[in-house]
C-alpha cells in the first residue's frame, strides 16, 4: 500500500513540489504518481483535504530528514469524555449516577482558556464555545488540533452538556463533586509526542505533541431530580397528612433530596454554561409541590405545611423563593393533568429517561395519573425563573 499525505491547509504545503521537499522524494516521481494535478491552476497545486500518493521509497536518508525541517510540528488537544465510576471522598458511590446507555445522548461544549480566568460555581459568566461533541454509551473524544502559541498557553479546558442532562467529575476537583461546568487545569492534563494524527491516523511530523484531558460524565442533578419526581409522582402511597410528609421528607430520610443533592453535585448547582447556580433547596422544594399535587392535597394545604416545616426546622417561615419552588411545582403537575378516558391507559414516559410506558387502571385515582409528564424543558425553565428570583431578591438594597 502507498504511503498517503492529505493536504492540511495548517500545514502551508499547497502544491507538489513543497510535498516533495517536505517528505525528501523526487519532485518528477511525485508528478508521476499524482497525473490528475497536472491541470490544476497553478499547475500541481493541491487543496485542502487532497490526498497525495507518496513513492514508498525516499530517495535517500539525507533526504528522508528534510521533512523534520520543512514539515511545520503539529499540535493537538484531546478531549475524553468516558463513564465516571467509584466513590468518592464524600462517600458518593458514582455507579449510582452513571450516564449510560445507547439511548442518552448529551451534545457537550468546550472551551480552551489560554487566559486563566478565574471561575466560581457562582458566577454568572458564560465561557465561549471552541466546539463540540456528542456523547452517548461508551468513550468518546474530540480532537482540536491548535498552533504552537495557543498550545503552550492552554491553562484550563471547561466542558459542559447542553441540554443539563450531564455533569461532569474529575477526582480531586472542585470538592470531589460532579459539576454542571467543569474546569480542568493543564496540571491533570498528559502531554504526550504523537506519530500519527489522533484522528485519521495519518503520520505527522517528528517533534508534534498532544495534550489529553480526561473526564467522566455523570447525570447531572437536573437529570436526576426529573427521574425522581417522575417517578415518586407516580407512587401510589403518596402522604396526604403532616407526620406522613415529614416521616418522608425529614433530613436524611428518603425524599430528602436536598442532602442528596448536596453529597453528589453541591448546594449550588451551575446549570451548564449558563451563568446561573441554583441552590440545591429549589430541587427538593420543586419535587415536594409537585408530589403532594400528585398525591390529591390541596395547593393551600401543600404550601402551609411547607411554611409549618420550615418553622419547626428554622424558627421562621419558608423565604419568597422557596415558596415559589414548592407552588411552581404543584402548579406545572396540575397543568400537565387529565382525565381518563379508556379502561386502560398507557402513559407515556420520555424516551430519555425509561423505555416504554406505564399501565395505569381504570380504578386508578385521576390524581395519581398525569397524562402529559413533566419535561426536562418545564424543568428547566422552573429552575432559570426561579434563578431570576432569587437573584433579585438578594440584590434587593435591605430596608
Amino acid at each position: 500500500m502507498p504511503e498517503i499525505h492529505v493536504v492540511n491547509k495548517k500545514d502551508r504545503l499547497n502544491s507538489l513540489w513543497k510535498i516533495s521537499k517536505c517528505y525528501g522524494v523526487s519532485f518528477q516521481e511525485l508528478k508521476k504518481l499524482n497525473p490528475s494535478f497536472k491541470g490544476r491552476i497553478p499547475q500541481y497545486w493541491v487543496n485542502n483535504g487532497d490526498k497525495v500518493i507518496l513513492p514508498q521509497k525516499k530517495t535517500n536518508a539525507q533526504d528522508a530528514g528534510r521533512c523534520i525541517q520543512a514539515c511545520p510540528i503539529r499540535y493537538f488537544v484531546r478531549i475524553i469524555v468516558g463513564p465516571a465510576t467509584g466513590v468518592t471522598s464524600r462517600g458518593a458511590c458514582l455507579d449510582v449516577y452513571r450516564f449510560a446507555g445507547p439511548s442518552e445522548l448529551a451534545d457537550i461544549g468546550y472551551y480552551l482558556d489560554v487566559e486563566d480566568k478565574a471561575d466560581s460555581v457562582m458566577t454568572h459568566e458564560v465561557v465561549p464555545v471552541d466546539g463540540t461533541l456528542r456523547y452517548s454509551a461508551g468513550e468518546q473524544k474530540s480532537v482540536v488540533e491548535v498552533n504552537a502559541d495557543k498550545f503552550k498557553n492552554v491553562k484550563n479546558v471547561y466542558i459542559w452538556a447542553t441540554p443539563m442532562v450531564a455533569a461532569f467529575f474529575h477526582a480531586g476537583l472542585h470538592g470531589d463533586l460532579a459539576v454542571g461546568r467543569i474546569k480542568l487545569p493543564r496540571s491533570v492534563a498528559v502531554e504526550l509526542p504523537v506519530k500519527n494524527h489522533p484522528q485519521t491516523g495519518v503520520s505527522v511530523p517528528k517533534g508534534s505533541r498532544e495534550l489529553v484531558f480526561d473526564v467522566g460524565i455523570l447525570k447531572s442533578a437536573v437529570r436526576y431530580m426529573l427521574e425522581e419526581i417522575i417517578k415518586n409522582s407516580h407512587s401510589t402511597d403518596i402522604p396526604t397528612s403532616a407526620w406522613g410528609w415529614r416521616d418522608r421528607a425529614q433530613e436524611k430520610r428518603v425524599w430528602d433530596y436536598k442532602w442528596y443533592v448536596n453529597k453528589v453535585w453541591a448546594d449550588k448547582i451551575r446549570l451548564g454554561n449558563y451563568g446561573k447556580a441554583v441552590d440545591s433547596g429549589a430541587f427538593s422544594n420543586f419535587h415536594y409541590g409537585y408530589v403532594a399535587a400528585a398525591g390529591g392535597n390541596s395547593r393551600d394545604w401543600t404550601r402551609r405545611f411547607s411554611d409549618w416545616g420550615q418553622v419547626f426546622s428554622s424558627g421562621s417561615w419558608d423565604p419568597p423563593e422557596d415558596t415559589f419552588a414548592v407552588e411552581s411545582g404543584f402548579d406545572l403537575f396540575v397543568a400537565n393533568n387529565g382525565p381518563i378516558t379508556e379502561s386502560v391507559e398507557m402513559v407515556e414516559l420520555p424516551g430519555d429517561l425509561f423505555a416504554g410506558g406505564m399501565t395505569v387502571p381504570v380504578s386508578t385515582p385521576m390524581h395519581q395519573v398525569i397524562r402529559k409528564d413533566l419535561t426536562r424543558s418545564d424543568f428547566e425553565k422552573f429552575l432559570l425563573e426561579y434563578q431570576n428570583i432569587f437573584d433579585a431578591l438578594r440584590d434587593k438594597p435591605a430596608k
